[in-house]
């Protein structure tokens, strides 16, 4: 399967295999989907500039659909600005606080005093502290959660998706249920989008 790097993102169609996440889930948070940012069914979740409680992850959308594995899950982090996306197991759509706790499984982008960083959090829990699941974004391009029917494992790749560094693999129950795919944001105003595999890339 040919690979996408962030550049080509906006402006040539998404190669056989991949596809853009459609967001729902929306009303509850005030966020709203852009379609003209990225082309080609890559769908912008947009957190709302009107949302009091628009910080501290309280932004926060969720996939029209839900994928069965094995997919990948894919987020560029050209935005630059502090986000999450994950996978969600849940039925009827909840919103705790912070909204990253809606995620089984999802990466965090956030800062510290040190800068960006890249952590695993699970049903609102970092993993691992700051050493094995908690990686710098410099230089990174992608993060992505793989489902590949036996397990979910957390990666990032430094060259356009060519190559994945796999820095945790889950140690929750695996249930091989469809899954959707949630995501949110720090700051209203602020953007993301999601793409997703129809394989296990790594």
């Amino acid at each position: 399967m040919a690979l996408l790097g962030t550049t080509s993102l906006f402006r040539v169609p998404l190669p056989t295999g991949l596809s853009g996440v459609q967001w729902g889930d929306l009303s509850n948070d005030g966020c709203t989907t852009d379609d003209t940012t990225l082309r080609q069914n890559v769908q912008m979740l947009v957190g709302s500039t009107i949302m009091p409680s628009a910080v501290n992850y309280q932004v926060s959308g969720r996939s029209v659909l839900a994928y069965a594995p094995p997919f990948t899950a894919i987020m560029p982090i050209q935005f630059g600005q502090p986000a999450y996306f994950g996978l969600n197991l849940e039925g009827a759509a909840t919103y705790p606080t912070p909204r990253y706790a809606r995620e089984t499984y999802g990466w965090v982008l956030r800062t510290t005093v040190a800068g960006y960083f890249g952590q695993v959090v699970e049903v609102g829990s970092f993993i691992g502290g700051t050493v094995a699941n908690m990686v710098s974004l410099r230089g990174l391009t992608h993060f992505a959660i793989v489902d590949d029917g036996a397990a979910v494992k957390y990666a990032y790749s430094k060259d356009d998706m060519a190559t994945w560094v796999v820095v945790y693999t889950s140690l929750r129950p695996y249930s091989a249920v469809a899954k959707k795919i949630s995501g949110g944001m720090i700051t209203a105003g602020s953007r993301m989008a999601v793409i997703v595999a129809d394989s296990a890339l790594f």
